[in-house]
């Protein structure tokens, strides 16, 4: 009798340890499943796919003065463009649609010229494109890997309008590259624009897209040099009171792209800690009053400041092409409260190399150095 007492009491125990152990080895399992789950959660789909910017512009980065539409990324301005973080095996195609601009005139043939660097190295290359639609492989990688790509159009809007419109690559985006902290936006005619900077002095057209590269300025390598965000809002010949075109920059600055639509108004999308006016150059060769002169430049002050706030830096750079109303420009901002309203003036080096009497790369480079200078010595200093 004992034993099988015993027996039946050893039976019970195993039972009871035997329902504890699977009570515990459910959590486990239930742990295992949810960790299999997130891990395939964040598994990335590497998929050969066409992308339409318009559809994935939070996995981008817009540079410069940009606006999405169905159709894709509008980047008329100098030095405008994108830049974007991937994992990409292959070859990384961009389509974009250049056009025409159209004036009273008639119609430009529409040129662009496209600069593009690869994980912060500039490619040699550069991308052209005519009027019309066109897909280029702007890179190529044998390994598959995380790569930063920028894009950034070289030709000014005067001399065509761009909209990127698509990427296709193998892989997947990764987190948009971050803003700076520091943003610097240009605001120019010719020089600003890059008129001439790869030709030399005599040559034939050297306004033309051929002749022009807006990321080889004073004002994309000070950005650069700076570690800073840029925007460049110029057209060739443009002035404050008087210019070659028949419109001045009161009128140009305002709108979202001049050459696409003089009744478009900019919707403000970042807001610069500095704006850089290199203005007068035209002023001067067409024989601006004075008095207008410094009226029209305090008033472009004032339309700058409505538009990006009281407390944005303004620097007026001047005497890259020699003479250029910096007297006056200087007036206009000593007559504004100067350095104490966050107002600065610089003479930057004159050089006119470059095609048009305009100034070549190497112009441009010492521009930016005295220029990088300036702004963290005087402005960030503050």
């Amino acid at each position: 009798m004992k034993r099988i007492l015993a027996f039946l009491l050893a039976a019970i125990l195993c039972l009871f340890l035997f329902a504890c152990s699977a009570d515990t080895e459910k959590p486990q399992e239930n742990e295992k499943e949810e960790e299999n789950n997130n891990e395939k959660e964040d598994e990335k789909v590497i998929e050969d796919k066409k992308h339409a910017l318009n559809e994935v512009v939070n996995s981008l980065k817009l540079l410069g003065r940009n606006t999405v539409t169905s159709n894709g990324i509008i980047c008329d301005h100098s030095a405008s463009g994108i830049e974007f973080c991937a994992y990409i095996e292959g070859e990384v195609r961009l389509s974009v649609s250049v056009s025409m601009r159209t004036t009273p005139a008639g119609a430009y043939e529409a040129n662009t010229y496209y600069t593009v660097y690869v994980d912060g190295v500039r490619q040699e290359k550069r991308f052209n494109v005519a009027s019309g639609e066109a897909t280029l492989t702007i890179a190529n990688f044998e390994e598959g890997g995380v790569h930063t790509i920028r894009i950034l159009k070289q030709t000014e809007s005067q001399n065509s309008l761009s909209i990127l419109k698509s990427l296709k690559f193998k892989g997947y985006f990764e987190e948009a590259p971050a803003e700076k902290e520091l943003l610097i936006e240009f605001i120019g005619d010719s020089i600003t624009s890059g008129y001439g900077n790869l030709c030399v002095n005599g040559a034939a057209n050297p306004g033309n897209a051929l002749n022009q590269d807006a990321t080889q300025t004073y004002a994309y390598m000070t950005a650069e040099k700076l570690g800073a965000d840029h925007s460049l809002v110029s057209y060739s010949g443009i002035g404050v009171a008087k210019g070659w075109p028949d419109f001045l920059m009161e009128e140009f600055f305002p709108a979202d792209s001049y050459c696409r639509s003089t009744t478009d108004a900019y919707e403000k999308s970042f807001t610069p800690d500095i704006v850089v006016i290199n203005l007068g150059t035209n002023d001067n060769t067409k024989g601006a009053v004075a008095t207008t002169f410094i009226t029209k430049a305090k008033a472009l002050i004032k339309l700058i400041r409505d538009t990006y706030g009281e407390d944005v830096k303004i620097i007026w750079v001047s005497n890259m092409m020699g003479s250029s109303m910096q007297t006056f420009s200087a007036k206009a901002i000593t007559a504004l409260g100067g350095e104490a309203n966050g107002l600065y003036t610089c003479t930057l080096p004159q050089e006119q190399k470059g095609g048009g009497g305009h100034p070549s790369i190497a112009g441009h480079t010492a521009a930016a150095d005295m220029l990088v200078k300036f702004i963290q010595e005087k402005v960030l200093s503050e």
